[in-house]
């Protein structure tokens, strides 16, 4: 394995791990404010809604990605903090709260 190789494998986990983030991001606010916090409505059609956020989630990683390399650093830091942030109020919630409140 020479070191392109390991700069392509470095570029697609850097690209999964991206886009794993925004899906969990996305996925909450577009049920939050589109079906009215309502996570059964996701539920209940959620393959459409998961191509949906997956290719927005791609628009956004191909922006942030062709801008500063700090950019992208620190885009993905708020991506981990919020994301996982939300992931524990998607777990603990039937109807989701609000996504910038601290509760």
């Amino acid at each position: 394995m020479n070191i392109e190789d390991s700069i392509s494998i470095g570029k697609l986990i850097g690209l999964v791990i991206n886009i794993g983030l925004q899906y969990l991001v996305w996925r909450y606010l577009f049920v939050y404010y589109s079906l009215y916090g309502e996570k059964l409505e996701f539920y209940k059609n959620s393959n459409a809604f998961t191509v949906l956020i997956i290719a927005f989630s791609l628009m956004v990683y191909g922006f942030v990605s062709t801008s500063n390399p700090y950019v992208g650093f620190a885009f993905i830091i708020g991506m981990f903090y919020f994301a996982f942030t939300l992931k524990k109020k998607w777990d603990t919630n039937e109807t989701l709260p609000n996504p910038f409140s601290n509760n």
